[in-house]
């Protein structure tokens, strides 16, 4: 045996051991296109090794044809592998993504509950303090009102004015403070209540909203224009609550025009439907629109309009809880216009 002979011998062995060894390692570790492609061309090696033998053992040259054969069959697994190790880096990088993604998920999905188990028990506190203020307020303010109104009546006749002015002022505190009880517990309400989407008749509201506002000043002479047709996605009981308040200013702020003319209706811009409410009564100056939607803050002395400031704050939470907003318009003595939007 020459000593070629025992080198490509040797040369074999070393393949045919590399391609059982391959074998046995564990795919998630190398990868299972590296694993296939190393099988393979060590198989080739191995091949190739015992064609050697035979060649250089003299036993038949004709072997070498084969043996270019499969050098060459190398090529194409050679590419292969090129492509196959590209492949699995890209999918190792993936997997390892959707991994992240997916831990990323998990922990927001806790913060989310986390959040929401914090939101649920904060809203619980906020229902406890609301009954609170409805229950443990309004009792004293009864009181107040009670025993004034006795004072009133048992003490007619042997009052002087100044006296029985001061106890109807008192009697008037205790309303305008159990009215203002009734707007916060209303703000709040808006703020917690869940929203039932429905398509809602916005012009049917308007107008059953203005008959009710007839019944209780039937003295009173308004033009009313309210479009029909107007349709809107939201929750009917809240969308009541904030045409109650617009409708109602504009009422109650065209109290002293000789004509008051009070419209209801909306325009279509770039496929959205904006909703307006337009009167021609008290107005306000713009400098000071801003304080329009924040609570107790009034553009108006209470001596000529009655109110707590508390109506369009809960307009404006209304809004935007269904994905809206609105705004204003008007000047001094040539009404205003509040403008809305819903989604």
């Amino acid at each position: 045996m020459t000593p070629t002979v025992v080198f490509d011998v040797i040369s074999a062995i070393g393949f045919a051991i590399a391609t059982g060894a391959i074998l046995r390692t564990d795919p998630n570790v190398l990868g299972r296109l590296p694993k296939l492609f190393l099988t393979i061309c060590m198989s080739l090696y191995t091949l190739v090794g015992l064609s050697n033998i035979i060649e250089h053992a003299g036993i038949t040259p004709y072997l070498d044809r084969y043996e270019d054969y499969l050098e060459i069959i190398f090529i194409p697994f050679f590419l292969f592998f090129v492509f196959s190790v590209q492949n699995e880096e890209e999918s190792r990088r993936r997997i390892q993504a959707e991994q992240e993604t997916r831990a990323i998920n998990e922990n927001l999905e806790l913060l989310i509950a986390e959040r929401t188990a914090a939101l649920e028990a904060s809203n619980r506190e906020l229902e406890s303090f609301c009954y609170s203020v409805s229950h443990d307020l309004r009792a004293p303010l009864r009181h107040i009102d009670g025993y004034s109104r006795i004072l009133l009546e048992d003490l007619q006749g042997r009052l002087n004015e100044e006296d029985r002015l001061y106890l109807e002022r008192l009697r008037h505190s205790t309303l305008k403070m159990e009215s203002l009880i009734d707007d916060l517990l209303e703000l709040s309400r808006v703020t917690r209540a869940d929203l039932d989407r429905q398509k809602v008749d916005l012009s049917l509201m308007a107008r059953e909203i203005v008959t009710e506002l007839g019944k209780a000043s039937p003295a009173r002479a308004i033009e009313w224009h309210i479009d029909g047709g107007m349709w809107a996605q939201g929750d009917p009981l809240l969308l009541r609550v904030a045409l109650v308040n617009l409708l109602g200013n504009a009422w109650k702020y065209t109290n002293r025009t000789a004509h008051a003319i009070v419209e209801f209706s909306s325009v279509r811009e770039n496929d959205h439907q904006t909703f307006f409410v337009r009167d021609n009564g008290a107005g306000f100056s713009m400098d000071y629109a801003d304080k329009l939607f924040i609570p107790f803050q009034r553009l108006h002395r209470e001596e000529e309009f009655e109110g707590t400031g508390v109506g369009l704050a809960t307009v404006k939470r209304i809004i935007a809880r269904h994905g809206g907003r609105i705004w204003a318009e008007g000047s001094v003595d040539h009404g205003a216009t509040f403008y809305f939007t819903l989604r």
